[in-house]
């Protein structure tokens, strides 16, 4: 897992953390933003600049740290820019002891010895430039990113693997505690290289929230001599050009200072230009170092007061330990992601795909992130960046659907300010109202139809909708739906033509009452008729049954004379 993480609910499609990633260590997938680890410094740069609080470093020192108390024995590490970050030192290392601490040191020890590491590797091989190792940005930077350039890295620990040794040297079966400013210091902790020196990272924020100290101002305000002897060890360190005079060392030969990832571009393109000269080059991967990182930005801090108090302390007594004799070398390994640089062919292709057929139509707005539009649209090619991340192209794109809406839609669509003055007035508006756009515009509303309707609108903000509107001028019946648009203090008429549908209702409403007249007339002659038949079959009945009654008796008369 790597160590930043993401709320995919909070991610925005905003891009802001590709803009200030300085090695483009994200990819974008359905529009959400994921922090590539084979690519990420872990300088944290994405999860200061999100707006929506998307990212976040992974948090798991803190429930280590609660698992092993009392259970473990443990020894913790302080980073040198403790003293800036929490009030009060003194009641923090007596709170970690209260809480089953077994030890608690600087990890400024572990500095001096790497300081001292360094001179000695440097005033041995005099003959080239050597850049410092001690910040795990730094590392990154060049094992991911420029692993052509490795054999310029000091091969020497930093002080917080040179302090976990020291403390397990001389305190024996300890879990060491690295207290840290930078996150960074998590993934050195899990680098297969460093396994077994530093047992967990806990961050400064991760540490107050779980001892329930509150992050208050810089220690400027504390009495130094709070701080137990013993623990008075060089601390500049974190502070650019720190490391050598930290453990007093005689410099005696070229030293640059650099601080922040443009530094170490500008690096970069000078070692491999060779024009940088033999001696140590001290490279932080934070502008003003760890004080100017990622712990006191997150809290607004402002370095130079740290930095000020620091360097008062410069000439305290250092600890006794930087003559311990311990295993600091190390090696370098290229942990480059396996990226297909893709053909000119393939490139023209993703351009072309967002319009950008020649090169003028390439802006390198750098509104997706990337600093050209070629350099976008190689990430798409490497399935890093998605070609709608192009925003000029998704405006026009947009721009060009909503006119070609406009124009193509068979309803009148009427755009107005809130003063009523014509904003739009499409082809259906024109053909509806016989008027032309091109002398309406910016025009009163009211020189085309009435605005009763519209004024309603634009001063109660509250739609009318479906209302059947005739414009007897016009000899047109329409039904119309006014909203306004508040987010542009507009107000908008989409007008169907009913004119046609209203007259063959009409019509049709004529010839349903025709046809209820004929069947009523139908039917009142049938009536008649009916009644007609009925009294002649009233007569003709009558005189039936007087004549079968004569007949019957005339029968029965002749069969009695028969007996």
């Amino acid at each position: 897992m790597g160590l930043i993480v993401r709320s995919a609910a909070n991610c925005k499609n905003c891009y802001k953390c590709v803009r200030t990633c300085p090695v483009k260590a994200v990819r974008f997938t359905g529009g959400q933003a994921e922090v590539v680890e084979e690519l990420c410094l872990h300088c944290g740069e994405c999860v200061l600049s999100c707006p929506q609080r998307a990212k976040s470093f992974v948090a798991e020192g803190a429930e280590i740290l609660r698992s092993w108390l009392g259970k473990e024995r443990i020894a913790v590490s302080l980073a040198p820019s403790t003293i800036s970050y929490f009030p009060d030192v003194a009641r923090l290392i007596a709170r970690l002891k209260a809480e089953g601490a077994e030890v608690v040191r600087e990890t400024a020890e572990g500095a001096a010895l790497v300081a001292k590491a360094t001179g000695e590797w440097v005033r041995e091989h005099p003959d080239q430039p050597w850049v410092s190792t001690s910040c795990p940005v730094v590392v990154n930077f060049f094992e991911k990113h420029h692993p052509d350039l490795l054999s310029y890295l000091v091969p020497v620990v930093s002080p917080m693997v040179a302090h976990g040794r020291l403390l397990k040297k001389r305190f024996g079966e300890v879990k060491v505690i690295m207290i840290a400013p930078c996150p960074a210091k998590i993934g050195e902790a899990r680098d297969s290289r460093a396994l077994g020196t530093v047992d967990a990272v806990v961050t400064f924020h991760e540490l107050a929230e779980y001892l329930g100290l509150e992050e208050q101002e810089p220690i400027l305000r504390a009495e130094p001599g709070r701080l137990p002897e013993e623990d008075r060890v060089s601390r500049l360190y974190p502070l650019p050009g720190g490391m050598l005079p930290a453990a007093g060392e005689d410099l005696g030969w070229n030293q640059a200072i650099l601080h922040g990832i443009d530094d170490l571009e500008f690096l970069v393109e000078s070692l491999r230009k060779g024009t940088v000269q033999p001696g140590l080059i001290e490279a932080l991967g934070c502008r003003q170092g760890c004080l100017g990182g990622f712990s006191f930005r997150r809290q607004g801090r402002y370095a130079a007061q740290s930095q000020q108090f620091l360097a008062s302390l410069s000439n305290w007594p250092k600890g006794d330990w930087a003559e311990e004799q311990l295993p600091l070398k190390r090696t370098y390994q290229p942990r480059v992601m396996d990226r297909k640089q893709p053909s000119d062919l393939e490139i023209r292709q993703v351009l072309r795909e967002i319009g950008k057929v020649r090169p003028e139509d390439e802006l390198n707005c750098g509104a997706c992130g990337y600093s050209s539009c070629r350099e976008k649209a190689i990430a798409v090619c490497q399935g890093l960046a998605e070609v709608g991340m192009c925003m000029p192209y998704m405006e026009s794109r947009a721009e060009s659907l909503s006119n070609t809406i406009i124009e193509a839609t068979p309803n009148a669509i009427i755009l107005t300010d809130r003063e009523l003055r014509i904003q739009e007035f499409n082809p259906a508006a024109e053909h509806l109202f016989q008027q032309s756009r091109g002398g309406l515009i910016g025009q009163p509303l009211d020189l085309v139809i009435p605005v009763d309707d519209f004024l309603q609108v634009a001063k109660d903000h509250q739609p009318i909708l479906g209302k059947k509107v005739t414009y007897p001028k016009y000899g047109k019946i329409t039904r119309q739906t006014i909203v306004w648009v508040e987010e542009h203090d507009l107000v908008l008429a989409l007008i169907a033509d009913i004119t046609r549908q209203e007259q063959q209702i009409l019509a049709m409403q004529e010839v349903k009452e025709e046809t209820i007249q004929k069947a009523q007339e139908v039917i009142d002659k049938q009536m008649r008729t009916v009644q007609e038949i009925a009294g002649l079959l009233g007569e003709t009945a009558a005189e039936s049954k007087i004549l079968l009654t004569q007949l019957m008796g005339l029968v029965s008369r002749d069969g009695g004379s028969d007996e």
